[in-house]
């Protein structure tokens, strides 16, 4: 009876094993980084992996409602360049900062909305759905920026990133 409870308790820690591995990785990394590089754990350091990470934080939570109904989205990168290059035409066109979200967000609705249509009306597996609105948005993306970087230089834009600021 004893050794059955030990086993259970084995695979009790395995299972917290999947948890506790990647935070160590993490915490190594960091503790790595901050001993070889001194301005790694400044504010300001801080503030910039934040906002680069910001992108992919929104990703990941619009994406885990997804996966816990069962299904996958197989798009979200091409709608995220597709929003992404209708925000910086619209800054490029001096629109208010608050038109630009409202704008890609609006896009975005029309794309998660299509995506749910094939999916949900039309019964099309979302493996294939997603697959086939990933190569129409890209295409799109394509098409709408002549296949180069999309640069912003605007008013807008400069006082959006002068005004940042997480840390203080």
């Amino acid at each position: 009876m004893k050794k059955a409870q030990q086993t259970i308790k084995l695979l009790q820690a395995g299972k917290n094993a999947r948890i506790v591995g990647p935070i160590s990785i993490l915490i190594a990394i960091v503790l790595i980084l901050s001993i070889i590089t001194p301005s790694f754990m400044t504010g300001y350091n801080l503030s910039l992996l934040l906002l680069s990470a910001a992108v992919y934080i929104v990703l990941a939570i619009g994406m885990t409602t997804v996966l816990i109904s069962g299904c996958i989205d197989l798009s979200i990168g091409a709608v995220c360049g597709l929003t992404g290059a209708l925000s910086c035409f619209l800054l490029r066109y001096n629109i208010p900062v608050v038109g630009v979200v409202f704008g890609a967000m609006l896009l975005g609705l029309a794309c998660g909305a299509l995506n749910g249509f094939l999916v949900t009306r039309l019964g099309i597996h979302h493996w294939v759905a997603t697959i086939g609105t990933q190569w129409i948005y890209r295409g799109l993306l394509y098409v709408i920026t002549g296949g180069v970087t999309v640069a912003v230089r605007s008013a807008a834009s400069d006082k959006l990133v002068a005004d940042f600021t997480f840390f203080g």
